[in-house]
């Protein structure tokens, strides 16, 4: 799946209140946040379940470059 954003700031999740939803079972209702800031994108964990993780470290908040790599339940993700 390819996503577009037209937002500064997303949510993503499982749930209705998510601003892009992914029906898998191993997200959260609210899972992560991404926020444009400078040249970085700041992924947020948002208390989920299965955890966020870039490679093998779990993370709250970290800042991204594009093309980066992080997996949210059994979802990877690239930026």
């Amino acid at each position: 799946m390819v996503h577009r954003w037209r937002r500064r700031t997303i949510v993503v999740g499982r749930g209705e209140a998510a601003d892009l939803q992914v029906s898998d079972p191993s997200l959260s209702g609210l899972h992560f946040e991404l926020s444009l800031r400078g040249e970085h994108v700041w992924l947020r964990d948002m208390g989920s379940t299965n955890g966020t993780w870039v490679g093998d470290h779990r993370v709250g908040e970290v800042g991204l470059p594009p093309g980066s790599i992080f997996t949210a339940g059994s979802c990877e993700i690239q930026l």
